[in-house]
């Protein structure tokens, strides 16, 4: 199958992984609703939902609730395996157009022919850096319905940055389906991968 093909399967409906051993904050398949908050004041609701055979991992409801620069500061935990999880990110307070936040991940994990998936229906612009450290990792990035055609990819080899970005041209975005950035970070191979990412949101002001 080709790169972009299962990118797009991802994007649409994240697969299934092994279950693994961790503590759970959730039962098995249901969403975690956490709340983002940064220095300045901004504020932001994330609802992760985990692959139907595993509960949401309590580090990764930690990370994704610390700020920029409290998740760089924090100790490391152990890598995280972010297979089959979709992650929506949605503005709930902020000032201005430029707003923007972004997740940083330490060292995660995902399995073979697996993905992670970012989404937010509030946000003007996205981008996606993904580094393997082992294995291969790509990114891309759909906008609306359109899970053919990628807004941006990157399908680079293992060890070498992944980047994609796509935005749109105005300071406001509707919402809903239709204006839904959704980035995907996919291991399109047979073997388990280990990477390091980061995810920036930018926002409209209200």
């Amino acid at each position: 199958m080709h790169r972009i093909a299962v990118a797009a399967a991802l994007a649409a409906g994240p697969l299934v992984s092994v279950a693994f051993a961790s503590e759970e904050v959730s039962r098995a398949g249901e969403a975690v609703v956490v709340t983002r908050l940064e220095p300045e004041g901004d504020r932001y609701e994330i609802t992760i939902t985990p692959p139907g055979n595993r509960g949401v991992d309590r580090r990764v409801a930690e990370w994704l609730k610390r700020s920029d620069a409290e998740a760089a500061s924090a100790s490391d935990d152990g890598a995280m395996d972010l297979s089959g999880y979709t992650i929506q990110i949605e503005r709930v307070a902020g000032a201005s157009c430029s707003l923007r936040t972004t997740i940083r991940s330490k060292p995660t994990n995902l399995s073979p022919l697996a993905g992670v998936t970012y989404k937010s229906s509030s946000a003007t612009g996205m981008t996606i850096a993904a580094y393997s450290v082992t294995g291969d990792v790509d990114v891309a990035i759909f906008f609306g319905t359109n899970f053919t055609t990628a807004c941006s990819q990157s399908i680079k080899d293992g060890q070498i940055l992944d980047y994609a970005a796509c935005r749109i041209t105005t300071c406001s975005n509707p919402g809903g389906t239709n204006n839904t950035f959704t980035g995907v970070v996919g291991n399109q191979t047979n073997q388990s991968a280990t990477y390091v990412s980061v995810v920036e949101l930018i926002y409209a002001s209200p």
